[in-house]
């Protein structure tokens, strides 16, 4: 999800810092533009050498994003970390689409945490959202409150951080 708005920022960011990026994107929610513009931006205000490299796959294809991961493995490229941005966005979209944001944000996300393990990632970062707390919330919201996602976007995205929470707890899991 790195050709997305945040993605895309997030990846100028790791640029300036001296990291070699490595983008995989559908490009469903994102712009292969934003990406070339990054990449200009980062290469106008650094000699650092570092690069971007991007990968355009769907994480709902296990066998394409396996194989990816196979190839950086094969390639000796292993991960410090993995920044989860993709997934389907729109609260709206979701109550039309409801099984697609499951299949996607869910399914996509089980498909990642099951393909980094090759690498040898040491950590991962999820990119949630604030629908996980409903409506009820004062502003600003604190971590500590109430979990009531109101459509199926936030639901998925706080399945997620459960699933997530599950593999941190069971201590089973190399992140």
């Amino acid at each position: 999800g790195g050709a997305g708005y945040i993605g895309s920022h997030a990846c100028f960011t790791l640029l300036q810092k001296g990291y070699d990026v490595f983008v995989i994107d559908s490009l469903i929610n994102g712009n292969y533009e934003a990406l070339n513009r990054v990449e200009e931006a980062h290469l106008k205000k650094s000699n650092l050498g570092n690069k971007l490299t991007f990968i355009e796959v769907d994480l709902n294809n296990l066998d394409s994003l396996q194989k990816q991961f196979n190839e950086f493995k094969d390639r000796g490229i292993f991960f410090d970390a993995v920044i989860h941005f993709a997934g389907l966005k729109s609260a709206n979209e979701s109550l039309e689409k409801t099984i697609d944001y499951w299949n996607c944000n869910v399914g996509g996300t089980i498909n990642l945490l099951n393909s980094i393990d090759l690498t040898r990632c040491k950590a991962f970062i999820f990119s949630s959202s604030a629908t996980v707390y409903g409506l009820n919330c004062k502003s600003p919201i604190s971590e500590d409150s109430i979990l009531a996602p109101v459509n199926p976007y936030g639901e998925t995205k706080l399945t997620i951080e459960n699933i997530l929470k599950s593999i941190f707890k069971s201590n089973n899991y190399p992140l």
